[in-house]
């Protein structure tokens, strides 16, 4: 019989796609992966031949108002989303996931997956979790940035380690959730709800490129660097509209916000629009679901909008991508090799977009200052940097010799064996 291992995640595709990237493989390996999600990423699993059952709640019908998502994307929108959209249905995400663990082998959780450590405590599941992005260990050495006007990297290790205590601190007034179901399960209080305790004591898989951020010191023992984990299906493929487009003329420019921000994009395409036509440049304006995010007055056979293109297929074509700084999206350009602007929105994009200028990569433009020339001095400026150029391409190359999928269940495979040997000893 094969092992069963479930795998709970929570989100956009960007939160999505690494674990279906690893179920994928882990079912090559002879295993029976299940991914554990909210139902509207039901359509997105099961077409790859992956088991898929649901969770409450469905985030979906909170990310497809566009006030509740500019909500998450405000300075305090973290706390927004745990305290108002995840928290409430805790009970209902502790009960589901709990029945999906009946019998499993493994599970393996997303960062605010918070009910995934009290499934795996109580019913003493084995137990690995994930980090995403950087931003996911709150490192001193190597301190996050969620608010650029708190950017501290030159301030003394002593104050950072001060500023990372007070941060977690001001999280745990939302925490009563947790530690009510806590007491009812009869599990004690937990100390850092939010942080260190959704790591797990065994194995923690850092799901992203040492490039990125290398290892710190202060980083949990158990932590381990994978790689960044594609999911890269080779049925996929672009719009015959697009590919076209791409056959006609120069590398374009590419404007995306992803799977999250999209929903909020207000000016940014038409302000990308402009600029690509000021700046002489073909480009292509990944706009989603959302018809006000279309400039058709700007469109013509120079500039072309497409709802969605797979970004593992559309970046090589490009000269130069512009993105919000989801993880999912800047993994993507760094395998590319190509030279990025970043606009953050919110949460870790902005620690993304610093660590893409830190690798030498790219720059930032916040979205205050989004603006036609802005945008045009920027990407003027990125162009015409030979080293940058040079850089992007040299870290692709870099990134694409590492295999985060494989690494990942390599990872897996030996925290299971090591269990095996504990459980005949």
């Amino acid at each position: 019989m094969k092992s069963k291992i479930v795998i709970n995640t929570i989100g956009s595709l960007g939160d999505l796609y690494p674990y279906l990237a690893i179920s994928k493989e882990l079912k090559q390996r002879g295993y029976n992966p299940i991914i554990a999600a909210q139902e509207s990423l039901r359509e997105f699993v099961e077409p790859e031949g992956i088991e898929f059952r649901a969770i409450r709640p469905d985030v979906e019908q909170y990310f497809s108002r566009t006030e509740l998502v500019e909500r998450t994307f405000r300075p305090d929108g973290i706390k927004f989303l745990f305290s108002e959209v995840l928290l409430p249905h805790l009970q209902d995400s502790y009960n589901d996931l709990g029945e999906i663990c009946q019998d499993a082998r493994l599970l393996i959780s997303h960062p605010i997956a918070f009910a995934a450590p009290l499934v795996a405590q109580k019913t003493r599941i084995p137990w690995i979790s994930t980090a995403l992005a950087p931003a996911s260990f709150f490192s001193a050495h190597d301190l996050p940035i969620f608010n650029p006007k708190l950017n501290l990297q030159g301030f003394p290790l002593w104050f950072k380690r001060l500023f990372i205590q007070f941060s977690k601190f001001s999280f745990y007034s939302t925490s009563h959730p947790i530690q009510k179901l806590r007491k009812e399960l009869g599990l004690p209080p937990a100390k850092d709800p939010f942080f260190d305790d959704q790591n797990s004591p065994d194995l923690i898989l850092g799901l992203f490129s040492p490039l990125l951020a290398p290892p710190q010191p202060d980083w949990p023992a158990q932590a381990r660097l994978t790689g960044f984990s594609y999911f890269e299906p080779i049925d996929y493929k672009l719009p015959d509209e697009l590919r076209e487009f791409l056959k006609k003329g120069t590398a374009p420019l590419i404007f995306t916000l992803g799977s999250s921000a999209v929903e909020v994009g207000k000016t940014f395409y038409s302000e990308s629009a402009m600029a690509a036509k000021k700046l002489g440049e073909r480009a292509v304006l990944l706009t989603g679901r959302n018809l006000g995010n279309k400039p058709s007055d700007l469109l013509d056979d120079t500039i072309i909008a497409v709802d969605y293109a797979p970004h593992f297929l559309l970046f090589p074509f490009g000269k130069a991508i512009v993105h919000q700084g989801g993880i999912g999206t800047t993994a993507q350009a760094l395998k590319a090799g190509k030279p990025m602007l970043v606009v953050p929105f919110g949460a870790d994009q902005f620690d993304n977009a610093a660590r893409v200028e830190r690798l030498g990569v790219g720059k930032t433009l916040f979205l205050k200052h989004y603006q036609t020339q802005e945008i045009v001095l920027t990407l003027t400026k990125i162009l015409n940097n030979h080293q940058l150029l040079k850089q992007a391409s040299t870290v692709g190359a870099q990134i694409q010799q590492e295999n985060g999928v494989a690494q990942s269940c390599v990872s897996i495979e030996k925290f299971l064996s090591n269990l095996e040997l504990k459980h005949l000893r």
